[in-house]
């Protein structure tokens, strides 16, 4: 267990060594608009850009204990909780768009 502990703070330590390289990280302010569902749709894109890339951190960190689970019960279900929680948090983010854009539909203007 220590050493999947290590293992995947490695790998987090590496992408953000590579973040170093990218161009300069802009984060623009949600609330520049002055309509409501305007403010609640760019802060929804934030939020699922964010969480877009956490998830995509959880399926590597669900697949490498699933590798190196060597047949244990325990740690092929840590796996498999971890790629559960992973996915069920892509479907809230992309719901919570969803039921944002629906809403909007009902007020006009």
């Amino acid at each position: 267990m220590k050493r999947v502990i290590q293992l995947i703070l490695l790998i987090l330590v590496s992408l953000l060594g590579l973040a170093s390289f990218a161009d300069a990280i802009v984060i623009e302010n949600p609330l520049t608009s002055e309509d409501i569902g305007a403010i609640l749709t760019n802060i929804a894109d934030k939020l699922a850009n964010i969480i877009g890339g956490v998830t995509a951190i959880m399926f590597i960190a669900s697949g490498i204990l699933y590798l190196t689970s060597a047949g244990n019960p325990e740690k092929i279900n840590s796996a498999k909780k971890c790629l559960t929680y992973a996915i069920i948090g892509l479907v809230v983010v992309l719901l919570a768009k969803g039921i944002i854009k629906y809403v909007q539909g009902w007020f006009p203007g």
